[in-house]
């Protein structure tokens, strides 16, 4: 599985290396959250992003940096548990902080049946779709 990397310098220290301001790293980090290039991915880190990681400690930020590196089909399928994280990611703990927020809003939206296909039946219609009553 391919990673890419963000920084010039390692995740112990942000990246940053040791000229790096906390803020400095801090809009690094949020600016990768919200420009990945998914849509959706885009929205769950970047909003993430925006509500928490003034609030990470450093080995959080570290954490949060590893996962920002991870492929975008591959954390997408781990935070809504479409397919099993990697086993190093279950000690990551921005990872595990971001999943319980995905595995919340979709438990909560989950519940409402205007949001599930009937049992054996498309989600999407068709624009001419005539519900019966």
């Amino acid at each position: 599985m391919a990673s890419r990397s963000y920084s010039s310098g390692d995740a112990k220290t942000g990246g940053e290396g040791t000229s790096g301001s906390p803020r400095r790293n801090i809009n690094r980090l949020m600016y990768h959250a919200k420009q990945r290039g998914w849509l959706e991915l885009d929205l769950i880190i970047g909003q993430w992003a925006r509500d928490n990681l003034e609030g990470l400690t450093e080995e959080e930020l570290g954490d949060f940096e590893e996962l920002l590196a991870i492929e975008n089909p591959d954390l997408f399928k781990f935070l809504t548990g479409q397919i099993d994280p990697e086993p190093h990611l279950e000690s990551n703990r921005a990872f595990r902080m971001i999943r319980e927020s995905v595995q919340d809003t979709m438990s909560f939206y989950g519940s409402f049946a205007a949001t599930k296909a009937p049992k054996g039946a498309n989600w999407v219609r068709g624009w001419d779709d005539k519900t019966s009553s």
